[in-house]
């Protein structure tokens, strides 16, 4: 599942083709706000491309349009991929400061660091300034198994398969593309696609 995307010719936006480049979903979910376009990335902190790919999402992140709203939802494939999200989800709800999440993959993959079960994670995280018993005793809560519970279902009802993945307005899922610079081109083509169709219905 955790694939990296295929080597492609680079793309402009004219050039991005439904069922290769980007997928549509049905049914789609859009979002609420009738004047925003939601995008999410489904991730995993034990994939390297997930890594790779931080650096060119926080430069996106910083030049994001007002009316986009974006999501990080953790990918649940498998028991040690709820294991992450259950930590995710935990860090989100003590209200850790969100560079906690560079630092995590950053130990992952630059480090070397096995932070593939509680105890070890939860003595990296005290490295951090991270209060490890209450992170300890959020991972199984129910607050935090209800977001990982959600999460899941979001990755099913969006055919999430490979991660790093991108969904916009419920609707597209990213594709086949040949960079991370790609990706987020055709993010931004498919939040343009979103907002013409927004404006569409609430005229």
């Amino acid at each position: 599942a955790l694939l990296a995307c295929l080597p492609l010719a680079p793309l402009t936006a004219a050039e991005f083709k439904e069922n290769l480049n980007y997928f549509e979903i049905f049914p789609n979910y859009p979002g609420s706000e009738a004047n925003k376009v939601e995008v999410v990335e489904f991730f995993m902190y034990s994939c390297p491309h997930c890594y790779d790919f931080e650096p060119h999402l926080n430069a996106w992140l910083a030049n994001k349009p007002a009316d986009v709203n974006f999501t990080k939802v953790p990918a649940v494939f498998n028991a040690n991929a709820r294991f992450f999200a259950e930590a995710y989800y935990s860090l989100e709800v003590m209200g850790v400061d969100h560079s906690i999440h560079e630092k995590i993959f950053a130990a992952i993959h630059d480090q070397q660091k096995r932070l593939f079960e509680a105890e070890s994670l939860a003595e990296f995280l005290a490295t951090q300034g991270v209060d490890a018993n209450q992170f300890r005793q959020h991972l199984k809560s129910f607050a935090v198994q209800a977001k990982v519970n959600r999460a899941e279902e979001l990755g099913k009802r969006y055919a999430i398969r490979a991660v790093p993945s991108m969904v916009v307005e419920g609707s597209w899922r990213t594709g086949q593309v040949g960079s991370f610079e790609e990706m987020l081109q055709l993010v931004d083509f498919l939040v343009a696609k979103g907002k013409k169709e927004k404006l569409a219905t609430n005229p």
